[in-house]
C-alpha cells in the first residue's frame, strides 16, 4: 500500500527562539567624596522610626491614664463606706 501523503504535503511549523531578557540596569555610579545622595531609604526610616515612637507615647499616655481610673484611692473600692439597708430582693424569673 503506498503512502500518498509525505512531509512536504503537511504544514510547514516554525519553531521561534524565546525573546531574549532585557539587559539589567547600569549600576549607580559612586557619588564623589562631600556629595549626599538623596537619602529616600533614610527617610522612610526615620518616618517608620517616627512612627514607632509615637505609638509607644500614645500606648505609655493610654496606659498611665487607666491606672488613674481603676484605683481612685479607695483601697480598690469605689466606695468604702457603703452600707446596705432593705430587705432581700425577689429572684428575677426573666420577665420584666
Amino acid at each position: 500500500m503506498a503512502r500518498t501523503e509525505g512531509k512536504r504535503s503537511q504544514p510547514k511549523t516554525t519553531t521561534t527562539r524565546p525573546a531574549a531578557r532585557p539587559a539589567p540596569p547600569p549600576a549607580p555610579a559612586p557619588l564623589p567624596e562631600g556629595e549626599k545622595s538623596s537619602g529616600l531609604g533614610k527617610k522612610v526610616i526615620i518616618a517608620a522610626a517616627a512612627l514607632v515612637g509615637l505609638a509607644a507615647v500614645v500606648v505609655l499616655g493610654i496606659t498611665l491614664a487607666g491606672e488613674e481610673a481603676d484605683d481612685p484611692g479607695g483601697g480598690g473600692f469605689a466606695f468604702p463606706n457603703a452600707t446596705v439597708s432593705g430587705g432581700v430582693l425577689p429572684a428575677f424569673d426573666g420577665n420584666p
